[in-house]
């Protein structure tokens, strides 16, 4: 019966991100529909990079927190839980630097953005450069922690 109960709250926590990250893309539309009309497009560009940055750091900091390190990475529920405690704590800090660094300078490029007016075209690219680096990363530095 625990072990439904279990399943259930870590189901229950996995929805609640996707609903995260759902709500998150909606925003955006709803931001671009609204905004179009009172910004230009470089803006609404640098102001979804700004909107991106906030939403993938307050995610990458709950999974830190609770240590679901199996929500973004290859490891299943089970060897997450079979993990210790401190072998877990060391894969969510890794995932949390290896998000937050790359998504606080894609903040703080995009505020810079706005006062230097940048390009829509340069920001997007930019933006584009720093998820793909951000991904290999993520992908380099959990390697090592794969049996």
């Amino acid at each position: 019966m625990s072990d439904i109960i279990e399943s259930y709250n870590e189901l229950s926590k996995i929805k609640t991100i996707g609903v995260a990250i759902l709500l998150n893309i909606i925003l955006s539309i709803v931001e671009i529909i609204l905004l179009i009309h009172v910004f230009s497009f470089d803006v609404i560009v640098k102001l979804l990079g700004i909107q991106m940055s906030i939403v993938s750091i307050v995610l990458a900091s709950k999974i830190r927190k609770n240590k679901h390190i199996y929500i973004i990475t290859s490891f299943t529920y089970e060897e997450a839980k079979e993990m210790t405690p401190e072998n877990r704590n060391k894969i969510a800090l890794k995932i949390y630097k290896t998000i937050a660094v790359p998504m606080t300078f894609i903040f703080i490029y995009s505020m810079m953005g706005i006062v230097f007016r940048t390009s829509s075209i340069l920001d997007i690219s930019i933006i584009i450069c720093t998820l793909f680096v951000m991904g290999v990363f993520v992908d380099i530095s959990l390697s090592k922690f794969k049996k």
